[in-house]
């Protein structure tokens, strides 16, 4: 996500020369060199009638959008971020066009919170900023890597030598620690073991920047990796968090995009401590004397190398040091205010547009997203109307909505996209060349006066026809104006431009002239009384003069209709008058810019300064390009003046360092031509993409079943006069369907020769194989199977160029319709009464305790009474194997002559769970409780379980149904009837010990089709043989073995034939260990082996007529000597 940087606002982005000078210019009368009916219109302002920004708030829609084109999607992308949107824009036609771009992207700390106030801690996260895995993940070759705010894009500014802050868990950790902090349970600690506060990290929703969101998460995801588990992510608004971040400095770390100017005035805006105020961009906190020297030495010094020299050293001291004095740790103490940021990554401006748009100018530092283009561009169509429709539009894709329109307040890219077209400053910049131009000022001079420097700008009022220039509400303007919006900033202290206006003490205006006295030499100080110098009619902001600051910055002029019949009261002098508010945009999901028909220059003026603006770059035969002609024109011209032989005007294209042509032709304008040399004054239709040798493989989806379709897609990148085999060999799981295989879109014949699919491409570009294979085999666990494309180049001749892979892999999930599983019968237990725990004893008691241990031993327990209780009673305890407990049954030996109106209730004890009742009837016999059920586990889960099953205790209630007295009755003995699941798969014996176990295999088809001809084979360890009966049981199908060789293995095959859609077939088999040839029961030796391979499920797949298979993991007996307990 981007925020819009001051030193960007201002229309004029201007080279000032290293001493104080005059600086002027005029645009000469020039014949129109431009289209025939423009140069013969009347129109003034920019080509099209409206420029219609669309939001669209996410890249997935956004490709969407320019997919569609006109007349329902859009027609320009500006600042594509993934490397596959622009390769798909390019293999679509779509005009890209590529530029370095002045911008890059930061992680910025609140140095204000602790831990962040160390700058140990923050030394410890910048290593902990995968910035090479970030750009090869998301980026490619649109982003490079940096280690400072300002980006090589600014050139001799720029510090190749900071201290980089390399990736590295390992020195992150040692940072910590070397600081004191401890790590504890693997989570690290402040210095004194407390926890490390909270820390949020503000980044944008996904939905809308989800590389932005990417690249939050991956940070986080490295600080959890070492246990620094405080940071968290908190998505949010991009324009909520940037006012709470710089507004409010209500943050801990931000992620930020900036878009910046040609010089980095932001090491002034940004770090010094002047600016530590809300709303100004020092959010960070940051308080270095030091830093304050260099920049103070780089923002006020007129020495143009010192002031290189202080902005290269205020770039070591930000960042903690160089290369070869890095920041040490723990950190040098006078070191301590460094890092309050950490730099990513600074990327190329990819950009796209419909292939029928014509004059777009991609500007360095910007690409095609500036007031040239717009005011430039156009459609080649019939009457330049948008293709599908009867109307001059273009509708550029923007990524966001504005916070405000309000040029007081506002600070994001968003939001300046809508109100810099409306407004003009007094200076202009050359697209191709960043000299200055003169706009709507004729001419500017600054130097020295008491007390700091004055700035003279000569004010243009009217046009090259000698007519009134005019704001867009018709008031023509003047040079007072100008005063009028420099003092309401001054005085108002308006935050977004304070850095520069608090040295502004007052202008003069003597005629045209406007004359401002600024209490400072900073000759940056231009770009702010240029850029701002028309943005506030005083017709709209006089009524505003005096008011609080707080109530103009949060005032939307959008919202209110403007003087003059406009739209809002959002305007100024430029191009473009905005026609929606911010709600407008909002809830229209758009925001239109009609062209201003009033404006100064008409639209055959603007085309000619084009055109002049980039012969001065070296054009001079003014055909578009700057090529070997007009090299050769120069060179023929070199050193001829006006009257010489040789001489031509058209050669003459610049004097000393940028100024106008001087009247010699000489090394300057050479030098000046074979910079730009390649350069198009215009965007060309077709690709600007080199192609380079490249090959990915992509699969969609990345993961799933058997019997899935899985599409695969293969990029290859052919470059001119070369061609390209592509050998893709599929995993042995995967099988290409027929009929699937299409090349950039249109149906294809590769070579099939097995597993390996097999093409050649012979034209240039960045080519997509497509097809589909079917998923044919899995297992019985999850399983990633890869595989390798690979590409061959050859030069014309045939000769091998170079070779590429690339690798996709994908996860098979478990094919769990297919099991098999082995037991052991474990037949039932039974544990008696053991114990007896006095408690009320009011039953009477014979022979010995604990009387109900056994049967007919002359030991019993006789109740007779309503509400007798006997003592507690335990059971012997159990001693689990192999065996799994499934059910716990309780059984009494009782004797009485009752019926239905008496019971002996069984609770349990301390409890007392009723067990249900035991009853009895004649003659002694064993009894299960009725009225609740015999199975003690369902009432008491936890006799499931070893533990459980040896606590249980018991306790019995003589009951009546009318509470009186019976006859006798008496209980013998009780016990646990304890029964097993099936044992483990994980089978064990011992050794020479004749073994029998239950083999059962089951399948169930969860298709939604019938699975045909479904076999399952399988074979057994020689060991092992089948028991009678064969099979044991049988849902589906038959089944056969037979056996081989003299060990008689076993190979068993299992024919089912059709199975429906939810039938589930089973197979019981009950093998055992055999005899082996030397008449020796087997197993004969210790050791692990395998009682079968694994079943092979073999089946027709009825939709592409495809064998697909499943297999199950082998069963493995562990065989324990003879003396192992």
């Amino acid at each position: 996500m981007k925020r819009k940087s001051f030193v960007s606002l201002a229309v004029a982005i201007v080279l000032l020369f290293a001493t104080i000078a005059q600086l002027q210019g005029t645009w000469p009368t020039l014949p129109s060199f431009g289209d025939p009916v423009v140069a013969q219109s009347p129109q003034r302002g920019p080509r099209i009638d409206t420029l219609r920004h669309k939001v669209t708030r996410s890249p997935d829609a956004q490709l969407i959008e320019m997919t569609l084109g006109p007349p329902t999607g859009s027609d320009m992308w500006m600042g594509m971020i993934r490397p596959t949107d622009v390769e798909k824009m390019d293999a679509q036609c779509k005009t890209v066009s590529s530029r370095s771009l002045l911008h890059f992207c930061e992680f910025g700390f609140n140095m204000r919170n602790p831990p962040l106030d160390d700058v140990n801690f923050r030394h410890a996260l910048a290593h902990l900023v995968p910035k090479e895995k970030i750009i090869g993940t998301l980026f490619k070759y649109i982003s490079i890597p940096i280690s400072t705010p300002v980006p090589p894009a600014q050139g001799l500014w720029y510090n190749p030598y900071t201290d980089a802050h390399p990736y590295s868990r390992a020195e992150a950790e040692a940072i910590l620690a070397a600081a004191g902090y401890q790590k504890i349970g693997g989570v690290w600690k402040m210095p004194d073991t407390s926890d490390i506060p909270a820390l949020r990290v503000y980044i944008p929703l996904e939905i809308v920047a989800p590389t932005s969101y990417t690249i939050g998460r991956m940070f986080v995801d490295e600080c959890h990796a070492i246990g620094l588990t405080s940071l968290n992510l908190e998505p949010m608004d991009f324009a909520t968090y940037t006012a709470l971040a710089f507004d409010e400095w209500d943050f801990d770390i931000f992620w930020v995009c900036w878009s910046l100017g040609r010089f980095p005035t932001l090491l002034y805006s940004f770090f010094h401590s002047a600016n530590l105020f809300p709303g100004s961009y020092n959010c960070y906190g940051i308080n270095y004397p030091a830093l304050d020297t260099e920049i103070e030495t780089f923002y006020y010094g007129l020495d143009h190398p010192a002031k290189v020299a202080a902005a290269k050293t205020a770039q070591e001291l930000l960042m903690g040091g160089t290369t070869t004095d890095p920041l040490l740790y723990p950190a040098q103490p006078e070191r301590s205010q460094a890092i309050p940021l950490i730099p990513v990554y600074s990327r190329n401006a990819y950009d796209t547009q419909q292939p029928d748009l014509r004059g777009a100018i991609n500007m360095f530092g910007y690409g095609i997203d500036n007031i040239w283009t717009y005011m430039n561009i156009h459609w080649d169509t019939p009457n330049e109307y948008r293709p599908g429709t009867s109307a001059r539009i273009v509708v550029p894709v923007l990524d966001e909505f504005p916070e405000t329109l309000n040029p007081t307040s506002a600070s994001t890219v968003y939001a300046w996209t809508f109100m810099d077209p409306t407004f003009d400053g007094l200076m202009a910049t050359n697209p191709y060349t960043h000299r200055d131009e003169p706009w709507l000022a004729t001419s500017w001079s600054y130097g020295l006066e008491a007390g700091g420097m004055y700035i003279k700008f000569d004010i243009r009022t009217t046009d090259f026809h000698g007519q009134p220039i005019k704001w867009q509400d018709g008031v023509n303007i003047a040079p007072g104006d100008v005063q009028f919006s420099w003092d309401f900033l001054a005085d108002h202290q308006i935050s977004r431009y304070w850095d520069d206006m608090k040295y502004y003490t007052g202008a003069d205006v003597i005629g045209t002239e406007v004359t401002a006295h600024m209490s400072t030499t900073s000759q940056w100080t231009v770009y702010t009384l240029a850029g701002t110098a028309f943005m506030l009619p005083p017709a709209v902001w006089g009524p505003w003069v005096g008011e609080l600051k707080d109530d103009i910055e949060a005032w939307d002029p959008s919202a209110e209709a403007g003087p003059g019949g406009l739209p809002t009261k959002v305007y100024g002098v430029g191009p473009f008058i905005l026609q929606d508010s911010t709600l407008d945009v909002a809830n229209n999901g758009y925001g239109d810019l009609d062209a201003n028909r009033n404006y100064w220059l008409s639209t055959a003026e603007i085309q000619d300064m084009i055109v002049y603006m980039f012969w001065r770059a070296g054009d001079v035969n003014r055909d578009g390009v700057i090529n070997d002609v007009d090299l050769e024109r120069i060179q023929n011209a070199l050193y001829s003046q006006p009257g010489d032989p040789n001489w031509d005007s058209d050669a003459d294209i610049t004097g000393l360092g940028g100024s106008p042509p001087d009247g010699w032709v000489n090394m300057y304008d050479l030098a000046t031509a074979g910079k730009y040399y390649g350069e198009t004054r215009e965007v060309t239709p077709g690709s600007k993409l080199p192609v380079m040798r490249s090959i990915d493989k992509s699969l969609s989806p990345s993961d799933g079943e058997l019997g899935d379709v899985v599409h695969v897609n293969v990029k290859v990148g052919v470059p001119t006069g070369e061609i390209v085999t592509v050998v893709d060999t599929l995993p042995l799981e995967f099988k290409h369907i027929l009929g699937t295989f299409m090349v950039d879109g249109v149906p294809a014949t590769p070579v099939i020769d097995g597993h390996d699919i097999i093409y050649t491409i012979t034209t240039r570009g960045v080519h997509t194989m497509e097809f589909d294979v079917k998923v044919t085999e899995a297992y019985w666990e999850g399983r990633e199977v890869c595989n390798v494309v690979v590409g061959t180049w050859y030069d014309e001749t045939g000769i091998v160029i170079d070779e590429l892979e690339a690798t996709a892999c994908f996860i098979i999930h478990a094919f769990e319709e297919l099991s098999k599983s082995v037991s052991i019968d474990c037949e039932p237990v039974y544990l008696y009464v053991n114990e007896e725990i006095p408690l009320w004893d009011h039953w009477t008691k014979y022979g010995t305790s604990p009387y109900l241990d056994a049967i007919e031993d002359g030991s019993y327990i006789e109740g007779w009474d309503y509400c007798m209780l006997s003592n507690a009673y335990g059971f012997e305890d159990i001693t689990l194997g192999e065996c799994t407990i499934s059910k716990v049954t309780l059984e009494g030996y009782t004797n009485g002559p009752y019926d239905q109106d008496c019971d002996f209730d069984v609770y349990t004890y301390p409890d007392f769970d009723w067990l249900g009742s035991l009853y009895a009837k004649g003659a002694p016999a064993w009894v299960t409780p009725r009225w609740v059920g015999a199975d003690v586990s369902g009432i008491v889960p936890e006799t499931l379980t070893e533990a459980g099953l040896n606590d249980l205790q018991v306790l019995v209630h003589f009951w009546t149904a009318d509470g009186l007295p019976r006859p006798p009755g008496q209980i013998d003995a009780l016990r646990l009837k304890v029964e097993f699941d099936p044992s483990p798969m994980d089978v064990s014996t011992k050794v020479s010990t004749e073994t029998q176990w239950t083999v059962v295999m089951q399948v169930t088809n969860t298709f939604s089709y019938t699975m045909t001809d479904v076999v399952i084979t399988d074979s057994f360890g020689a060991e092992i043989e089948i028991d009678d009966p064969f099979p044991y049981s049988i849902t589906d199908g038959t089944v056969s073995y037979e056996t081989k060789g003299k060990s008689k293995k076993v190979f068993l095959t299992w024919e089912i034939g059709d199975l429906l859609p939810g039938e589930t077939a089973r197979l019981t088999l009950l093998v055992s260990t055999d005899i082996n040839p030397g008449g020796h029961q087997e197993y004969s030796e210790p050791g692990i082996y395998e009682l079968n391979s694994g079943a092979t499920l073999k089946f027709i797949d009825p939709e592409q007529d495809m064998q697909l298979s499943a297999v199950t993991d082998s069963i493995y007996v562990t065989v324990l000597p003879l003396e192992d307990p």
